[in-house]
């Protein structure tokens, strides 16, 4: 019977029952429904599965993606630190050279002092090498003072990049290992859908 009759597709035997004289008081009838129906379900299970693969492989290779591009920011938070580090050095060196040219404007001044008249366009000289000397110390404060500010950022910058990267790592692998799943799961489909086929 076509499945347009009872909404599925079956086989019907019927086989009747005769009493002592031949006269037919019954039948026993058996139906069996066909695989159509498990096949239909069978092919819509695997395009399913086929779709739900597809869809984790793109999910799975932008995690891949993004765990690259997580480890190469971490990278250049690396980087910048030791840039950071670089630059408080030649602060540093700047200090001692502001440091010695004080020293050599104080000593200028006392020079000029002991020449007396002689020595006063000297010790003018002098006095503006301490006052640039000065300014100079000022500024190598602040400048190391915003190094500190931007090393405590990029720390926080890379503890939190690092987090990241920790937790996509974790998702690319989870992403593989259900598209591993999947892919077992959509193979038993087809072995089912095949073995469906040769009821």
């Amino acid at each position: 019977m076509p499945s347009e009759f009872y909404g599925f597709e079956f086989i019907g035997t019927a086989t009747p029952l005769h009493d002592s004289s031949g006269k037919v008081i019954g039948g026993i009838a058996v139906q069996l429904r066909k695989q159509t129906e498990l096949i239909l379900i069978s092919n819509q299970i695997s395009l399913s599965l086929s779709q739900a693969n597809h869809q984790l492989s793109q999910v799975t290779d932008s995690s891949v993606g993004l765990a690259g591009a997580t480890h190469e920011l971490r990278d250049l938070a690396y980087q910048t630190v030791e840039q950071v580090n670089e630059a408080d050095k030649l602060v540093a060196i700047v200090r001692r050279l502001t440091d010695q040219t004080n020293l050599l404007g104080i000593n200028a001044a006392i020079e000029a002092a002991h020449a007396g008249d002689h020595g006063r366009g000297f010790g003018v000289v002098a006095n503006e090498i301490r006052k640039l000397s000065n300014e100079s110390v000022q500024s190598t404060n602040m400048i190391q003072h915003t190094l500190r500010i931007f090393e405590g950022a990029m720390g926080e910058m890379r503890h939190s990049i690092e987090h990241m990267a920790s937790i996509v790592d974790q998702q690319a692998m989870s992403s593989q290992q259900i598209l591993a799943y999947i892919e077992e799961i959509h193979r038993m489909s087809e072995q089912l859908n095949q073995f469906t086929k040769k009821l």
